[in-house]
């Protein structure tokens, strides 16, 4: 995070869409691991921490999404 000029208590979000595109990729590898499982039988505990890990992904999605936007940023 890198600090405003004149601005001592606000910082803003770097690398806000690299996050989210890295977020993307292991959305899709998720997927992948779900496609196999249902082709070679089920493993209860594989996709329950499958499951466990998009809850995760997307609450750090919705934490990105919060981040508000300077004037820096939307350049």
């Amino acid at each position: 995070m890198m600090m405003l000029p004149g601005c001592s208590n606000y910082t803003i979000m770097q690398h806000r869409d690299i996050i989210t595109q890295k977020l993307e990729a292991i959305e899709g590898r998720i997927a992948r691991m779900e496609s196999l499982i249902s082709r070679g039988g089920t493993v209860d505990e594989y996709k329950a921490d499958l499951i466990k890990s998009k809850e995760l992904i997307q609450e750090v999605k919705d934490y990105i999404g919060r981040e508000p936007f300077t004037e820096v940023e939307k350049m």
